[in-house]
């Protein structure tokens, strides 16, 4: 940036949304150029965590070895029926601040998962209404 000569750089560019973004075409809320230009990539469709439930079991399962913590079947259970708005970087960063706070080798239900349960719920019906 603000050289005087051309440099050939080789980069990637990586999308993510939630959207159906040819539907956004569609309704003339995304530029069908801009959509090709992205398009035209490979594309990985990741599925949701309330979608795939079996995923939370398995991330958590994970977790706990590589953090050397027990997540109880309690905990693990109520993980299971929440919608995670924020797919798998809410679970983590959820996990992360948990065992940060109990200081614990082992993770129960506590207090942090009352205020999940509220900001989970409340993110979802947002999500849901755009």
């Amino acid at each position: 940036m603000g050289a005087t000569f051309e440099e050939k750089v080789n980069t990637r560019i990586i999308c993510a949304s939630g959207k159906n973004l040819l539907k956004m075409v569609e309704e003339g809320s995304m530029r069908l150029d801009f959509y090709y230009r992205i398009a035209s990539g490979l594309g990985i469709k990741i599925p949701s965590l309330r979608d795939e439930v079996v995923l939370i079991k398995k991330f958590c399962q994970l977790y706990s070895i590589e953090n050397k913590v027990s997540i109880s079947q309690k905990l693990l259970e109520f993980y299971q029926t929440l919608p995670w708005p924020g797919n798998i970087r809410q679970l983590k960063g959820h996990l992360d601040k948990k065992s940060i706070i109990t200081n614990s080798m082992k993770l129960d239900f506590d207090e942090l998962d009352d205020e999940l349960l509220t900001h989970s719920s409340s993110l979802f019906s947002i999500e849901n209404e755009t």
